[in-house]
């Protein structure tokens, strides 16, 4: 048996198939929605317009790239890849026991949070402070519900590398001055804490309260 040309044959039918799937689709699989707006090709000869204007051919290598017909299943392949084998992924932190929670929560927003000066709550407590008088001079009741995220109510769910925290983070300190400042307020994480010892108050794959939080 021939091998070199049965090497040849499967080399030549593998760099075909993203041409046979775009003119004829045999592999379907539903689109990966990327939250933007795919390139768009010029209209019009597109081999004058690069020759009047070289940067055009920059536009047109995105557009092919946006629209190479096995993008979305090689797209979904590598992340089924990293989330099943490799145990990771690239907008989520996996937990334990398949609690999931997105990574910007972990990376950006508690660690922004965290960062405020107490002079920073203390501005935002005066303002409320403010807004309380308001509002009982026209015999409104004035309280503050403070809603924690996924990743403070479960951190013991996810990566300690993610979950560290300060001894007193940002809600603490911020729930401390509305209490000196004679500001009432719901100690919803402490709610939440006690609760998720009977049953879970968060889905486990969103960053949302189920029907029990």
């Amino acid at each position: 048996m021939n091998f070199k040309l049965l090497y040849v044959i499967i080399f030549i039918g593998f760099i075909s198939l993203p041409t046979i799937q775009y003119i004829y689709p045999f592999i379907t699989i539903e689109k990966v929605d990327e939250k933007r707006k795919k390139e768009v090709l010029p209209s019009g000869n597109i081999v004058k317009k690069i020759y009047k204007d070289p940067a055009t051919s920059i536009t047109v290598e995105k557009y092919f790239s946006d629209h190479f017909s096995l993008r979305d299943v090689l797209l979904r392949l590598n992340a089924q890849f990293e989330y099943s084998v490799l145990n990771r992924a690239r907008e989520v932190v996996i937990g334990k026991n398949g609690w999931l929670c997105d990574k910007k929560v972990f990376v950006e927003q508690l660690p922004k949070l965290d960062k405020m000066s107490n002079e920073d709550v203390k501005k935002g407590v005066i303002k409320l402070k403010k807004l309380q008088y308001y509002l009982q001079t026209k015999g409104i009741k004035f309280l503050i519900v403070g809603i924690p995220m996924k990743a403070t109510v479960y951190p013991e769910m996810f990566p300690s590398r993610y979950t560290k925290r300060p001894k007193l983070t940002t809600l603490q300190r911020f729930q401390n001055s509305l209490k000196n400042n004679g500001i009432e307020y719901i100690d919803a994480l402490s709610i939440l804490n006690n609760k998720k010892l009977e049953e879970d108050v968060y889905f486990k794959t969103d960053m949302h309260f189920n029907s029990v939080g």
